[in-house]
């Protein structure tokens, strides 16, 4: 079977757009991740198994009730400095929602979100699903559920893991019908 990872739109991103991000975050970026989203930017995940296009594409979350998850590249574009772009928009509203924010960042999502989770590796993130409806601030704790588990604890059962690497993310990728495109 040969299976290949396609992106619906074809929208250059500047080498120096990417650069400007992973310096206010202080990471590195998985290389084929950057290869991506230079070319990508804002894109859905698609499909081609055997020749055959599959428009509808999505990763199943180990774990989570909901099940599966589409893959949607966050755009890097705003209306203005970095701190307008849709990724660091996506970033900010969750942070507080995150057990190590200044290890843990966005790259894919909806209202749902993948996250490159560095607390393991700087060079190699896994890669966590952070469901919008799960996520935990510490004002939504009560002191019953503080003396039980950390703040940072009670989020981190929010994240499920779904690959070790992003390259075994994008083999996750598989079709979510039997519908071409």
């Amino acid at each position: 079977m040969e299976k290949k990872v396609l992106w619906d739109l074809n929208r250059e991103l500047s080498n120096e757009k990417i650069i400007e991000l992973e310096n206010l975050w202080n990471i590195k970026f998985p290389k084929e991740y950057v290869e991506i989203i230079r070319k990508h930017s804002s894109s859905s995940a698609e499909l081609e198994i055997d020749g055959i296009k599959y428009k509808y594409c999505g990763i199943d979350i180990p774990n989570w009730r909901g099940g599966r998850s589409g893959v949607y590249l966050l755009g890097y574009d705003g209306y203005g400095d970095i701190t307008t772009w849709r990724i660091v928009d996506v970033y900010e509203a969750f942070k507080e929602c995150l057990p190590e924010p200044e290890k843990i960042f966005p790259f894919a999502g909806d209202s749902d979100i993948f996250f490159f989770d560095y607390r393991n590796s700087d060079i190699e993130p896994t890669i966590v699903f952070l469901p919008h409806e799960e996520s935990i601030i510490e004002d939504e704790l009560d002191e019953d559920e503080l003396e039980e588990r950390t703040v940072a604890e009670w989020q981190d059962l929010t994240l499920y893991k779904v690959a070790d690497s992003f390259s075994e993310f994008l083999d996750k990728i598989t079709p979510d019908e039997d519908q071409t495109s």
